[in-house]
């Protein structure tokens, strides 16, 4: 048997055995270890940690992989804590060069002739670059500051409630789930068809 399903197994036996009223048949043992078996052996054993503690009988998968994603994700952000940084961006970058381009990220004049550095510049938060990018950075850089914020803020917040259900499911359903959510990432960045043109979706 595979080392990692042999682990699952003993993770479901171990949360089996912390309740000890719950009749748990082999067959939904299978099931669970069938559910799990995506997932990294410690961080499986950290949720089901987190799972003896906060719930008080036998998890659902469905609340076990919950678990997993709040022990292996970073803490979710509210999109208005990140303004900031979409503030300096467009202070420090014009709207010529994008995240994900290169651009000059600082200088020495203390030397002479002065020394300009130069490199490709982006958000340290992925999530916030795609909100960035599903909004445009031409609307970010040049649109007014409540109007934009309100877009960043409301995508960023969507996108990562969106991910971390994505991270919640089996494998099977991530993958649909991702290739659902590129189709409307890339339906959202098309261009606004003006008079003379005439943008069909596939």
């Amino acid at each position: 048997m595979d080392d990692n399903i042999e682990t699952v197994e003993r993770v479901i036996l171990f949360l089996v055995a912390c309740h000890p009223r719950a009749q748990v048949p082999a067959d939904t043992i299978e099931a669970y270890v069938q559910a799990l078996a995506d997932v990294e052996p410690a961080t499986l054993k950290q949720a089901a940690l987190k799972c003896v503690s906060d719930i008080k009988f036998f998890p659902a998968i469905s609340e076990i992989r919950q678990a997993v994603v709040e022990v292996s994700h970073a803490p979710k952000r509210a999109g208005v804590e990140l303004w900031g940084q979409v503030v300096e961006a467009r202070r420090l970058h014009d709207v010529k060069h994008p995240p994900g381009t290169e651009d000059v990220l600082g200088s020495d004049i203390t030397v002479d002739p002065p020394v300009i550095f130069r490199g490709v510049w982006d958000f340290d938060d992925p999530i916030l670059r795609k909100a960035v990018d599903s909004v445009g950075w031409p609307t970010v850089h040049n649109g007014e500051d409540d109007t934009v914020k309100w877009m960043v803020v409301k995508a960023y917040d969507a996108i990562q409630a969106r991910e971390l259900d994505v991270a919640r499911q089996v494998p099977q359903v991530q993958e649909v789930l991702t290739q659902l959510a590129g189709k409307l990432d890339g339906r959202r960045q098309l261009p606004r068809p003006t008079k003379r043109e005439t943008i069909v979706h596939d």
